[in-house]
């Protein structure tokens, strides 16, 4: 059910299109592209499904999902200067109530995930126990506890200084994709409660 439910997700002939997830499966037969809720694309509504695909381990579809809605976004402040409430699906233009300001929480959201220094992100089910970052936003050791289903395996998003970094997970090396120079994302093993996460350079410990 979780496949399927994830496939339709990201899927262009049922909630994906090139500007975001629509709030409303494009096979509907109420689908309007024209619509409010019942068509457009809602960057708060999108925020919840990229917290979720964090805690389902899909890194690719989470980033797909930020990095367009921060092009959205960018594409319609400097056209406009305007903090619309929705995007319409067949241009990509803000619409609804124009000083939403709000609503540009989720992009904030985004932004720091991806390109803040110091930052680490984590899906729904994942809590942060215990931060520590170097002065210089060059490694981290966070304390991590999952709740959520024990055959995920959660990802989650370090974001750094530029740099050449490694990763341990309770003393153990472990395997970080890098998204951006500086910025991590590391799968957690399933069946995880918890443990420490360590980024840094080696031997990959905060200094």
């Amino acid at each position: 059910q979780e496949t399927r439910l994830l496939t339709l997700l990201m899927s262009d002939v049922h909630l994906w299109t090139r500007f975001g997830l629509t709030a409303v499966d494009q096979s509907a037969p109420y689908y309007s592209t024209d619509g409010y809720w019942n068509g457009t694309v809602w960057m708060a509504h999108q925020w919840f499904f990229w917290k979720a695909l964090l805690d389902h381990g899909r890194a690719d579809e989470a980033h797909q999902i930020a990095s367009t809605a921060l092009e959205v976004w960018q594409q319609e402040v400097v056209r406009s200067y305007n903090c619309f409430e929705h995007f319409t699906v067949t241009t990509g233009r803000g619409a609804g109530w124009h000083h939403f300001g709000g609503l540009s929480t989720p992009v904030l959201s985004w932004f720091a995930a991806y390109h803040r220094p110091g930052r680490v992100t984590t899906g729904l089910d994942t809590w942060i126990e215990t931060l520590d970052v170097t002065l210089a936003c060059d490694g981290l050791r966070v304390r991590l506890r999952h709740t959520g289903q024990a055959h995920h395996s959660p990802v989650v998003i370090v974001t750094l200084a530029p740099g050449d970094y490694g990763a341990k997970w309770n003393g153990a090396p472990i395997t970080a994709h890098v998204r951006y120079p500086g910025t991590l994302e590391i799968t957690l093993p399933q069946g995880v409660d918890e443990g420490t996460l360590e980024v840094g350079t080696p031997p990959h410990t905060v200094r």
